[in-house]
């Protein structure tokens, strides 16, 4: 079949009508940016999206008129990422993404009023969720910031919103949002370092709030702190967030925050314990649970680094029996080698520790 065009029908350029462009349409950047607007810019799957394609068929020069005409007050795409986002999708893409927008739209801050800071941040309180899938999830909601590594999303909640450092929210990877996470307890586990230093560098953090706020009292009341020695003794390379903890001006060696429970069975027992007391339950719920060597050397580490800190094994009160005589009970009445052998090590290090009181 011949497919070349009729040569005696083809109409040369210069027939074409004085106000018709020569070439037909002419494609500009602008025009494919509007295109792109009809088609999707946000991929849930490995491959790249739509306007992605777009983007690297016509160059780098284009592309960033593209960018610019395609993100200007497009708040359907910032719906789309915060909805892909709940699916776990990594937060290194959602930041990226937020920052394409942000970066065009660089009068966002103007947007994020207090009515919707109220509607659809959902702070710790029983309001009812109006939107969950807000396009300004990321500006309204601190926590949702800290997801996305979104340090200047945070520092405008805070410092010019007026948001709470010690507050609890929801977070977008953990729906459905009925327990608010404490903003610190967040970065520590979102591995948000900057967002964690900024946070607590503030002057009103309060470094012995509770963890999290749940409407049911099924769960073990825990600490920030006390969630920053977990997470240290079950991941060495989380140390520097306890670190942290015990280098903060705020921190007393001897103080009693609430973290007291049951080896055994895990149940709160409502107690106000030390960092000292703390430190001897984990390691004595290893023996109710699964041993590790290498979380017993850290709880080990753990206890001499808050003793240097000015912890006093000896000091008690009047419902609670001082660190070293609790120790020497778990020594006395657990019967396994390991248990008895660290323990051992344990009580040596704090008798070492109770001369120098």
């Amino acid at each position: 079949m011949n497919v070349e065009p009729d040569k005696k029908k083809a109409r040369s350029t210069k027939d074409a009508p004085s106000n018709m462009p020569v070439g037909g349409i002419h494609f500009t950047p602008e025009l494919i940016a509007r295109v792109a607007t009809f088609v999707e810019a946000v991929s849930t799957n490995d491959l790249p999206s739509d306007v992605k394609k777009i983007c690297h068929a016509v160059g780098p020069m284009p592309s960033r008129i593209i960018k610019q005409v395609y993100l200007k007050k497009n708040m359907r795409y910032l719906e789309k990422v915060v909805r892909t986002f709940t699916h776990r999708i990594s937060a290194e893409w959602a930041s990226e993404c937020h920052r394409a927008w942000m970066s065009v739209n660089t009068g966002w801050r103007s947007l994020v009023t207090d009515e919707l800071i109220e509607r659809h941040g959902f702070p710790s309180n029983h309001q009812m969720i109006t939107n969950l899938y807000h396009p300004l999830s990321a500006m309204t909601n601190p926590a949702v910031a800290i997801e996305m590594h979104l340090l200047d999303a945070l520092k405008y909640l805070v410092e010019v919103k007026g948001i709470d450092v010690n507050a609890r929210w929801y977070l977008l990877g953990q729906l459905p949002p009925n327990i608010h996470f404490h903003l610190v307890a967040t970065a520590i586990g979102e591995e948000n370092y900057d967002a964690f230093q900024y946070l607590m560098s503030a002057d009103a953090i309060d470094i012995y709030s509770l963890r999290r706020h749940f409407p049911f009292n099924s769960l073990r009341r825990e600490t920030i702190f006390s969630y920053a020695i977990d997470v240290y003794i079950e991941d060495e390379s989380k140390k520097r967030y306890f670190d942290s903890f015990v280098k903060h001006a705020k921190f007393q060696a001897n103080a009693r925050f609430f973290g007291g429970y049951n080896p055994e069975s895990d149940e709160d027992t409502g107690e106000l314990v030390t960092c000292l007391h703390y430190l001897l339950m984990k390691l004595v719920m290893q023996y109710y649970g699964r041993y590790s060597e290498e979380v017993s050397k850290r709880i080990t580490n753990a206890i001499k680094y808050v003793l240097d800190a000015g912890a006093d094994p000896e000091l008690g009160f009047g419902d609670l029996s001082s660190p070293l005589a609790v120790a020497i009970g778990y020594f006395t009445s657990l019967r396994e080698d390991w248990i008895t052998d660290t323990l051992d090590k344990v009580i040596r290090i704090m008798k070492k520790y109770s001369g120098r009181r």
